[in-house]
């Protein structure tokens, strides 16, 4: 099973400017109610997307944070991870990055697939079956609109890899 959709999302940038945030670069995970938050005191992260931050780092991955430096990034609250209640991270790609390296989605979205396969088994103390199912967004700006799209993936996994990560990778490079 794998289900795609496209939605609106914020101006990130000018949403940035108004946390006073850094404007960010590269990949970028941002928090879970950046769309929604009034103020920057009010952000926060699910646990998880400090983990994949660091993931991201150790293949390469260069994103400038949303946080003026590291230390300040981890006093934004952190919501710890309460399944079934846990919300997916949303991953927010610059669309110049995408158009200099178009196989640079296709290596992300490896590099998300190896991290979830990774937390199953630290989570759950098994490898991810058939009927598991994960889930997370990526966030551009639309060449063609100009405006911000959100894609949503949510697929199962078929051995040690997530279903239809290609088509969803040329979603994300055609938004």
């Amino acid at each position: 099973m794998t289900d795609y959709e496209i939605s609106d999302f914020v101006d990130v940038s000018a949403k940035a400017k108004e946390l006073n945030c850094n404007i960010p670069s590269g990949i970028t995970v941002l928090p879970q109610n950046f769309h929604s938050g009034q103020s920057y005191s009010e952000l926060y992260y699910e646990s998880i997307a400090l983990d994949l931050r660091a993931a991201f780092r150790e293949n390469g991955i260069q994103g400038t944070s949303l946080e003026k430096s590291e230390e300040v990034a981890v006093k934004i609250l952190i919501r710890e991870c309460a399944l079934p209640e846990w919300s997916p991270p949303i991953i927010y790609v610059v669309g110049k990055f995408i158009q200099e390296n178009p196989a640079l989605v296709d290596f992300m979205l490896n590099i998300l697939s190896n991290f979830f396969y990774d937390k199953y088994k630290s989570v759950f103390m098994r490898e991810p079956t058939s009927t598991d199912t994960t889930e997370f967004y990526v966030v551009k700006l639309s060449i063609g609109s100009l405006t911000y799209k959100k894609a949503k993936y949510r697929g199962s996994w078929e051995g040690k890899k997530l279903k239809g990560l290609k088509e969803f990778g040329d979603i994300v490079r055609k938004l």
